[in-house]
């Protein structure tokens, strides 16, 4: 669903046209790897804090930001510290009122920005469910909890302020274009 703030424009449609390319693009070099790219949080889990685990793997060194999220959905803590060449550091986050979102759940996300020249960002989904759709674990142990996907890679589009777009790869085998 597409909401404007414009009054009159109605309904609006969003079109989108794409095609999903299966190989990995050796060109394009993110400075940082996301260790998951999102959350799928069980709602018997609420009260814990996940982790995402942010690994620089350029040769500069950054810093990150905490540029968006909801606070009524979740709270969001990112390490402030320069995060060196091979540096790993962490993105807490934490459920807020499970209650308050009943058994349906939500879906959400944050965004970090990078203190890079193009200011790049990484937007996290996060899922609140009352049951796990898939049950893979990121963490190594029997708990199934957050699922990952496999990369993040450069979409080659850009917003209208120059952000990047990225699209996260689940890493299917096969892949096919698809139009709203």
């Amino acid at each position: 669903m597409l909401t404007v703030s414009d009054p009159t424009a109605g309904r609006p449609r969003l079109r989108l046209r794409g095609t999903i390319i299966d190989t990995a693009d050796t060109e394009t070099k993110y400075p940082l790897e996301l260790n998951p790219v999102s959350l799928n949080v069980l709602v018997e889990e609420m009260n814990e804090t996940f982790k995402v685990k942010m690994k620089n793997i350029s040769k500069d060194t950054y810093k990150a930001k905490l540029v968006s999220y909801n606070p009524e959905f979740m709270e969001v803590s990112v390490d402030q510290r320069d995060i060196r060449p091979g540096d790993i550091r962490d993105i807490e986050v934490t459920l807020v009122n499970p209650q308050k979102h009943g058994p349906a759940g939500f879906e959400r996300s944050f965004t970090i920005e990078l203190s890079d020249p193009d200011k790049t960002r990484f937007t996290v989904p996060v899922k609140l469910s009352k049951h796990q759709t898939k049950r893979v674990s990121a963490q190594g142990n029997n708990r199934p909890r957050i699922t990952a996907s496999q990369s993040v890679r450069n979409s080659g589009l850009t917003t209208k302020t120059g952000n990047n777009i990225s699209i996260i790869d689940a890493g299917t085998k096969s892949s096919s274009s698809k139009s709203d």
